[in-house]
């Protein structure tokens, strides 16, 4: 799988997160459009390289994960998507 979110706004997932479920269900119910990418599904050298990648920007990472526009944004809420996606409250 090829990593996309270098151009396209991005919510990085984990399959066993709560926080990320909840986001995910939210994304939906908004209709907010992004790449949604779940870690903890990818194969293992994928898993690796992104989880690396976002460690260049936070040593500790903490899902859910947004980017958009240049910007990363660790433990992300509903707020921060609307706010980096351009989703109106």
């Amino acid at each position: 799988m090829t990593d996309r979110s270098a151009d396209k706004p991005t919510a990085y997932l984990l399959s066993t997160c709560p926080r990320c479920k909840k986001l995910k269900q939210e994304l939906d119910e908004l209709d907010i459009e992004c790449e949604r990418i779940t870690v903890d599904l990818l194969e293992h050298k994928e898993r690796d390289r992104i989880v690396e990648k976002l460690r260049k920007h936070k040593a500790v990472v903490s899902f859910p994960v947004l980017y958009a526009g240049g910007e990363y944004v660790f433990a992300a809420s509903l707020d921060d998507a609307r706010r980096m996606f351009g989703a109106k409250s």
